[in-house]
């Protein structure tokens, strides 16, 4: 679970290019050499209290997985080994119990033990992407600022999109939480984005000398010029389409998420 039982370091990964492990993580991550990822993705459990399926032939619906949690004695045993190895996580962990209760308390362990595993398998340059939704992210947060460091902590990006329903007691839920944090100061980000026809149209309404569409702005007497070929820099709010249950890239996964989601993640924190 802590960093001193995790695998050796080495210069070279004991893991062939383009491999797909199925299985529970924790597991296979333990097996892994150290400090040689660029780049991680997750997009675990939410703690949301739900099981969630997918269609079958005959009409019915297949179980996935379960996203509940109930605190145990496993849990009691492993929140007390972080009092020695990690104290802020323990803390942290602690605070959340006392304010939501046992299923967070489990599912922060769960999260935690995982998380400390994702740290260790980080390059020094890397970065680390945790997705998840109100309802966790601010626990989440501070598991990540015990782990990772609060002067890593990047952005809080929210990921916006539209889907049916609208409750008739509160304003609808249509976004995610994406909390990004890197291992050290020293890491990779391109933050900018291709301009939109939208954009283009809107905020590129002048000509240089050469006649090329552009942006011309003067501060303190000084001016710069911004073509569209440079892109624009990305805001932490992503508006990026839901895949609705229609659409043909639907693999039929209950959580799946959209490609371009995950290609605007890559592009930004990875070669």
């Amino acid at each position: 679970m802590t960093t001193k039982q995790a695998a050796k370091k080495s210069t070279n990964p004991n893991w062939l290019n383009k491999t797909l492990f199925l299985g529970d993580n924790l597991h296979i991550m333990r097996r892994m050499n150290s400090g040689l990822m660029d780049l991680i993705y997750l997009d675990p459990p939410f703690n949301s209290n739900r099981k969630y399926g997918q269609p079958i032939g005959d009409g019915g619906m297949m179980e996935v997985f379960k996203d509940i949690w109930r605190e145990t004695d496993l849990d009691q045993a492993e929140h007390a080994l972080l009092a020695k190895d990690c104290p802020s996580l323990y803390h942290a962990i602690t605070a959340a119990k006392a304010t939501h209760g046992g299923a967070m308390f489990s599912y922060l362990l769960m999260m935690s033990s995982r998380l400390i595993e994702m740290h260790r398998l980080l390059k020094e340059t890397g970065s680390i992407y945790l997705h998840c939704d109100p309802t966790a992210s601010h626990y989440l947060k501070m598991i990540m600022d015990a782990i990772f460091g609060h002067q890593n902590f990047r952005n809080e990006i929210v990921w916006c999109y539209s889907t049916s329903g609208r409750p008739k007691n509160r304003f609808a839920r249509k976004h995610d939480v994406i909390l990004f944090y890197s291992k050290t100061n020293d890491y990779h980000c391109y933050n900018k984005i291709p301009v939109s026809e939208k954009y283009l149209a809107s905020h590129y309404r002048q000509v240089d000398d050469k006649g090329r569409q552009c942006r011309i702005r003067v501060d303190a007497g000084k001016t710069r010029i911004y073509y569209p070929s440079e892109g624009i820099i990305c805001n932490d709010w992503w508006e990026i389409p839901y895949l609705n249950s229609q659409s043909k890239d639907r693999s039929g996964y209950p959580t799946q998420k959209p490609d371009k989601l995950l290609e605007r993640i890559i592009k930004a924190s990875s070669n």
